[in-house]
């Protein structure tokens, strides 16, 4: 069966039971911890502590559970992943001889085995530059299992393991996540109207968290909330000039005493006066 992605931790079998509770101890786990910030804490026969959320059932994925679309099944588990405190990244898609798709996963975003430092020699200017991060991969087998019917249009939740092995986010410090840091759209638009009004990107987080009560109800961090203005300001790029003078226009129609006036050199707006 081709593989869309060459990843053998999806093929392979995880070491602790498919179907974890945290209400009873499972099979083989003894629990050396009740629930702390939303978790259980394991510990498995060879000694390795592993950590279970403690959610639900209306949150946590049901195997045996069928949705109608692709979407549905991500959005249970990413709704499911922040209430407990972790990440989600999609797995490899498995397919068929006719090349239909027939098992998709989603994994915690910690899968996959962590790698050796590279070395190069810091003398030799054409070495490759390795780029640091402070993120690292535990090779969490935490996961859930779909079988795919493109003919039926059905995806069944035939596989959840539920325990990780590394401790989850708490509560507090969930807005620091990749989803928690996403920008909404009211806030990009927060962002945009303080910048027409001189507010730099800093100074706007700090108001954020000031009417929010705290920064933990605040979707990004002030490094967010600069590469958004960033991003506006390349956007606008060298059409900044034709915004100014669209905006002028708009003071002339709209102010009966305003008048502006500016010229332009080889292309380039040089000048440019008003008066009110």
């Amino acid at each position: 069966m081709p593989l869309d992605v060459a990843d053998a931790d999806d093929t392979e079998e995880p070491p602790l039971s498919n179907d974890l509770s945290t209400t009873e101890e499972p099979c083989g786990l003894t629990r050396v911890a009740e629930d702390v910030e939303g978790c259980y804490t394991f510990l498995t026969p060879n000694g390795t502590k592993v950590w279970c959320p403690n959610q639900d059932r209306d949150t946590k994925p049901i195997v045996g559970a069928t949705y109608g679309c692709w979407n549905d099944v991500l959005r249970m588990y990413k709704n499911y992943a922040e209430c407990s405190g972790f990440s989600v990244r999609i797995g490899q898609t498995k397919k068929n001889k006719d090349d239909q798709v027939t098992h998709k996963y989603l994994r915690c975003n910690k899968a996959g085995r962590p790698q050796s430092k590279r070395r190069f020699d810091t003398l030799d200017e054409s070495s490759m530059y390795v780029r640091k991060s402070s993120f690292q991969v535990t090779d969490c087998k935490a996961r859930i299992s779909v079988q795919v019917s493109e003919a039926e249009s059905t995806f069944v939740v035939y596989k959840f393991v539920e325990c990780h092995n590394h401790p989850l986010i708490e509560p507090y410090n969930r807005d620091f996540t990749k989803a928690g840091r996403k920008l909404s759209f009211s806030t990009k638009q927060f962002i945009h109207h303080m910048a027409l009004n001189r507010i730099g990107p800093t100074i706007a987080h700090r108001l954020q968290v000031s009417m929010k009560g705290g920064h933990h109800n605040v979707n990004g961090t002030p490094t967010d909330f600069k590469n958004f203005s960033q991003a506006i300001r390349l956007f606008i790029g060298n059409r900044d000039s034709q915004l100014l003078l669209d905006r002028l226009r708009d003071r002339v129609k709209n102010l009966p005493d305003f008048y502006f006036d500016f010229s332009v050199v080889k292309g380039e707006l040089r000048h440019v006066f008003w008066v009110d």
